[in-house]
C-alpha cells in the first residue's frame, strides 16, 4: 500500500532508515535524501538533500533522536546532526570516519555512541570537544596561537617549526589564508609567536623570527592570502622574536631571545623586551625590565589598574607601573601563561608549581594562592589558562585540561576520551561567542561550556578479588556483591579491584571504601581502583565500595564484599574448651599436689611432735631421774656417781642428736637429695670411723637437682640411719659401703658391710628390722635385707621419687 500524498521520488526510492521523533514526525531516509513527514492527513513534507548539506542515509539504523531533540544521521559523507534548522556534518577532519557508520545509541549522560566497521566504537561526548583540521586533512596543524579580529573572525597560527601558517575558521574547517609574502619568507623561528589584533582598525600584527609583519584589514579573511604586507626587521641585539602583546593603550610589547653583542667601540647588550613605536617603526628597549636580568619574557597580561604583568621563562614575575617595576619570585619555575579573570585576579601557569592565583593586584604585596596536584590538578606543569562565562578556570597541560570551579575547589579533568585530539594542550583562548578554543600539537579543538548537568550516579562493580594471592573467579563484567566467603587464617590479606562506570565528560571518578559498622566511615576519595585489606583479625567482615564524581555524586548502591576470616585452631571454641578443661585438670592436679604436700607436711609435723613427746620427754625424764640418783649418791662411792654422770651425758648427746634430726627434717631449704646425703655422710663418719670402721660412700652426680618431699626425706634418712646403727652395733664389720643411685623416677639406697652377718631365724630380726620395714612401707618403697653368717649384711631400699 502506498500513500498517494507521498512524493513520487519517495514512492520509488530505496528506503534505508525510519524514525518517529518526539513530535510525531516520521523521518524517512534514502540513499539520496532525508524526508520529514509532519503528522496529519495533509502534513508538511520537508526534503533534505545535498543542497541542504545532507548526503543521504547509508544504511539501516542510521537515524536517532537524542534527548535534547536533535536528529542524528549516519550519512554517506559522515555523521550529520539536525538542530531544527540545518544540518551539520562531522567528517574525517573531526575524527569521524566517512564510511562504515552503522548503529547509534545515546547513553544516560547524553553521549552518542556510533558503531563503525573500521574503527570500532566511536563516542561523541555530550558537551565534549570538536577538533578541526585543514582542508581534507584528518589531523590539524600544531597550534601556536588562536585569536579573533574585530569582527569575531577566528584565526589559528600554527604548523611546525619549519613552516608556520595562518588559518581562518569558516565554521566547518580551517582554511589556509597565509599571505604569500609571509609564506615566501620561510621558517618563522623556534619560538611561540603571538598574533596581535588592534580592535579599532582590525589590522593583524604577526611576529616573525626576525621582525614584525603588518597585515591590513580585509573584508573577507580569504583575501589575506593576496594582500600586500609590510615587514619591520628587528634590531640585531634583539635576536629572534618570541612573543608579542598589545596593551589597552595600543602599545606593542615585543619579547625576544636576545642577540649577540654587536662589535665596535660601543658594544650593544642583548635586548629581551622592547616597545614598538608605530610612528617611527623602531624597537625601544624597556630599561626598567632589562635591569631585572631575568632574560626574555614568556607571558604578558594587563590588569584593570593598567599594570602590565610580565612572566619570565627563567622564573619570576614583574609588575610594570609606568617606569617603576616590582619583581615577585614565585619559586615555581618558568612562567608559561598569564590570565586576568573577571574578578581582576591574576592566574599564573608555571612549569613546576601548578597555578598561582594572585589577588589585590594594585597593592604593594598581592596575596597569592597555589593550586597543585595536592589540590587535585593532574599536573604541576601548566602550559595555558583561560576561563568560561561561568568563571570556571581551564588549565592546559601535558595530561589534558583541568577544569577548576574556584568557588568549590573541585577539579574535573578533560582528556582524549572527551574528544581532545592530543594529551598536550599548550594554547587556551576564549572567543567572543563564549566558546573555548584549545590548541594542541594535533590541531585546535572547540569546547562549548554548558550549564552544569545533573550527572547520573555512577554504578560500581567488583572486577577482581585476590585471596592469598589467588584470584577469585568473577564474571568478565564484574559483580556487584560478593559474599559467603570463608577464608583460612593464613589468608588475612585480601586484594580488591573495582571500577565505576560514568559516561559524563571529564568524569575523573574517584573511589571510597569503608568497613560496615566501623566508626571510621568512608575513606578519602582517591583515583586508585584497588585496595589491599591487610593484617585482618579473625572475624566477620563486610566492606563497601563506591565511586564519586568530581561534583560529589556517589554510586546509587555501593558494591559489597562480605567474608568470614576463620580464627587459627588455637582460637576456635573447641580448642579453647579443651585448653580450659586441660587447665582445670592441671589446676586440680596442682591443687591436689599442694594439698597432698600440706597433708604430708602436717603428718611430718605430727610425727615430729610425737617424736618430741616420746624422745625428748623420755630423755629429759631420764636425765631428771639420773640427776636425783646422782645427788643422793654424792656421799657414796665415786664409781657409782661417775657411772650416773656418764649416763646423763650419753642421754644429753642422744637428745642433741634427735633435736638436730628434727630441725633438719623440717628445714625446707634442705629438701634436696644432696642435703640428705651430706647428713648421712656426716652421721656415718661420726658413728663408724670413731670405732675404727671404714666408710665408703657413692651418690648420684646431680643429687642437688632431686627434690624430696619432707616426709620422704625424713623417713629415708631414718632408714639409712637405722641401717648404719645396726651395722655399727651388731655386724663387727671392718668396712661399711653406702651407695645411693637415682635411675629415672626411682631412688635406690643400699647399706652393706663385711661383718659377721646373721640368719633371720636366729633371733636378730628384732625391733631394728621391724622399724626399717615400717618406714619403707610409709615411703611406699621396697626393702630387701640380705645376710649370710660370716658374709656380711646388705640392706637395700627402693622408692619412687
Amino acid at each position: 500500500w502506498v500513500d498517494p500524498v507521498l512524493p513520487s521520488a519517495l514512492r520509488t526510492a530505496r528506503i534505508t532508515a525510519l524514525l518517529l521523533d518526539s513530535g510525531r514526525r516520521l523521518w524517512v531516509g534514502t540513499a539520496e535524501a532525508l524526508y520529514a513527514l509532519a503528522p496529519g492527513p495533509v502534513g508538511e513534507i520537508r526534503r533534505f538533500d545535498a543542497s541542504s548539506g545532507f548526503s543521504g542515509v547509508r544504511r539501516s539504523g542510521g537515524l536517532l533522536q537524542t534527548r535534547d531533540g536533535r536528529i542524528w544521521v549516519a550519512a554517506n559523507a559522515g555523521l550529520s546532526v539536525f538542530d531544527g534548522q540545518s544540518f551539520r556534518t562531522y567528517t574525517r577532519r573531526n575524527g569521524v570516519p566517512a564510511e562504515g557508520l552503522s548503529g547509534m545509541a545515546e547513553d544516560r549522560d547524553g553521549n552518542l555512541w556510533v558503531g563503525t566497521r573500521a574503527q570500532g566504537l566511536l563516542r561523541v561526548a555530550h558537551g565534549g570537544f570538536l577538533s578541526y583540521g585543514a582542508g581534507e586533512e584528518t589531523g590539524g596543524p600544531g597550534v601556536g596561537e588562536i585569536f579573533e579580529d574585530g569582527r569575531a573572525n577566528l584565526y589559528v597560527w600554527g604548523g611546525d617549526r619549519l613552516r608556520q601558517k595562518l588559518f581562518y575558521f569558516d565554521g566547518e574547517q580551517l582554511r589556509d589564508v597565509t599571505p604569500e609574502a609571509v609564506e615566501r619568507a620561510g621558517p618563522s623561528g623556534r619560538g611561540r609567536h603571538q598574533i596581535v589584533i588592534p580592535e579599532a582598525s582590525g589590522e593583524i600584527w604577526l611576529g616573525g623570527a626576525s621582525g614584525l609583519w603588518h597585515l591590513p584589514r580585509v573584508d573577507e579573511p580569504a583575501a589575506l592570502k593576496r594582500v600586500p604586507v609590510t615587514f619591520w626587521k628587528a634590531a640585531q641585539e634583539m635576536g629572534e622574536i618570541s612573543r608579542l602583546f598589545e596593551d589597552s593603550r595600543g602599545r606593542l610589547w615585543v619579547s625576544s631571545l636576545g642577540g649577540p653583542q654587536a662589535p665596535g667601540p660601543v658594544a650593544r647588550k642583548p635586548t629581551f623586551l622592547s616597545r614598538w613605536d608605530r610612528s617611527t617603526g623602531r624597537f625601544s628597549p624597556v630599561a626598567a625590565v632589562e635591569r631585572l636580568g631575568r632574560g626574555a619574557p614568556s607571558a604578558f597580561a594587563e590588569d584593570r589598574y593598567g599594570n602590565l604583568w610580565i612572566g619570565f621563562s627563567s622564573g619570576g614575575l614583574a609588575r610594570l607601573r609606568g617606569e617603576a617595576v616590582d619583581l615577585f619570585l614565585t619559586g615555581a619555575g618558568s612562567i608559561n601563561d598569564l590570565f586576568i579573570d573577571g574578578g581582576a585576579r591574576l592566574w599564573i601557569a608555571t612549569a613546576n608549581g601548578g597555578v598561582v592565583r594572585m589577588e589585590d593586584l594594585d597593592s604593594s604585596r598581592p596575596r597569592s594562592i597555589s593550586y597543585t596536584a595536592a589540590q587535585g590538578l593532574s599536573s604541576d606543569r601548566v602550559l595555558c589558562v583561560t576561563a568560561d562565562h561561568r568563571g570556571f578556570l581551564y588549565f592546559g597541560h601535558g595530561r589534558g585540561i583541568d577544569q577548576l570551579n574556584p568557588r568549590t575547589g573541585r577539579v574535573r579533568t578533560l582528556t582524549a576520551i572527551d574528544g581532545l585530539p592530543s594529551r598536550v594542550v599548550n594554547v587556551a583562548y576564549r572567543a567572543q561567542d563564549g566558546s573555548l578554543w584549545f590548541g594542541t600539537p594535533s590541531g585546535p579543538s572547540r569546547y562549548l561550556p554548558d550549564d552544569p548537568r545533573v550527572e547520573a550516579p555512577p554504578p560500581i562493580f567488583l572486577t577482581g578479588v585476590r585471596i592469598g594471592g589467588v584470584p577469585m573467579l568473577l564474571p568478565p563484567l564484574g559483580q556487584h556483591d560478593v559474599s559467603g566467603l570463608e577464608l583460612p587464617p593464613e589468608h588475612n590479606q585480601v586484594d580488591v579491584r573495582f571500577i565505576g562506570i560514568s559516561f559524563a565528560y571529564g568524569a575523573g571518578l574517584r573511589y571510597q571504601y569503608q568497613q560496615k559498622g566501623s566508626a571510621a566511615g568512608w575513606s578519602e576519595p582517591r583515583a586508585d581502583r584497588s585496595v589491599l585489606l591487610g593484617n585482618l583479625a579473625p572475624g566477620k567482615y563486610r566492606f563497601l565500595f563506591r565511586a564519586v564524581t568530581p561534583d560529589g555524586v556517589v554510586s546509587p548502591a555501593p558494591a559489597s564484599l562480605a567474608f568470614t576470616l576463620l580464627p587459627p585452631y588455637w582460637q576456635r571454641w573447641w580448642f579453647v574448651l579443651l585448653v580450659a578443661v586441660a587447665a582445670a585438670a592441671v589446676g586440680w592436679a596442682l591443687h591436689r599436689a599442694q594439698v597432698s604436700r600440706l597433708l604430708e607436711l602436717e603428718r611430718v609435723r605430727t610425727r615430729i611432735a610425737a617424736d618430741l613427746h616420746d624422745d625428748l620427754s623420755s630423755s629429759l625424764a631420764r636425765i631428771s631421774i639420773l640427776s636425783e640418783l646422782g645427788r643422793r649418791q654424792m656421799s657414796g662411792p665415786k664409781e657409782a656417781a661417775g657411772t650416773i654422770l656418764d649416763q646423763i651425758g650419753e642421754t644429753a648427746r642422744e637428745l642433741i642428736e634427735a633435736t638436730g634430726d628434727i630441725v633438719w627434717a623440717i628445714d625446707t631449704r634442705r629438701g634436696d637429695l644432696e642435703s640428705l646425703l651430706a647428713r648421712i655422710r656426716r652421721f656415718a663418719g661420726d658413728l663408724l670411723e670413731a670405732r675404727g670402721i671404714g666408710v665408703l660412700f657413692a651418690g648420684p652426680p646431680r643429687a642437688a637437682e632431686i627434690v624430696l618431699r619432707p616426709e620422704m626425706k625424713r623417713d629415708l634418712y631414718l632408714v639409712l640411719k637405722e641401717a648404719l646403727h645396726n651395722a655399727c652395733k651388731h655386724a663387727q664389720a671392718r668396712t661399711v659401703w653406702i651407695e645411693v643411685a637415682a635411675t629415672g623416677r626411682e631412688l635406690v639406697a643400699e647399706v652393706r658391710d663385711d661383718g659377721v652377718g646373721f640368719a633371720e631365724n636366729n633371733g636378730h630380726s628384732g625391733n631394728g628390722l621391724r622399724n626399717l620395714r615400717e618406714r619403707a612401707a610409709r615411703l611406699g618403697g621396697t626393702l630387701a635385707v640380705d645376710s649370710v653368717p660370716g658374709q656380711g649384711t646388705r640392706v637395700r631400699l627402693s622408692v619412687r621419687l
